[in-house]
């Protein structure tokens, strides 16, 4: 059997995509369960992912990462 070299970076990849999927849909959820109206549960659970990538991109950017 041929093993690949890229196979488990991908498989742990879309595990950490996985579990960023089911992180915002939890906190979607618990947002409506909160009564919050669902434009603003949307926005509450994509702040914490969009923050990340906006902090990212800028180091990136700068070179400090």
């Amino acid at each position: 059997m041929i093993m690949f070299s890229w196979l488990p970076p991908l498989q742990q990849g879309s595990a950490t995509i996985g579990a960023s999927l089911l992180f915002i849909v939890l906190v979607f959820l618990i947002a409506r369960v909160a009564r919050l109206s669902q434009p603003l549960s949307l926005a509450l659970a994509l702040t914490p992912p969009m923050a990340i990538a906006v902090a990212l991109e800028r180091g990136f950017a700068s070179g400090l990462i």
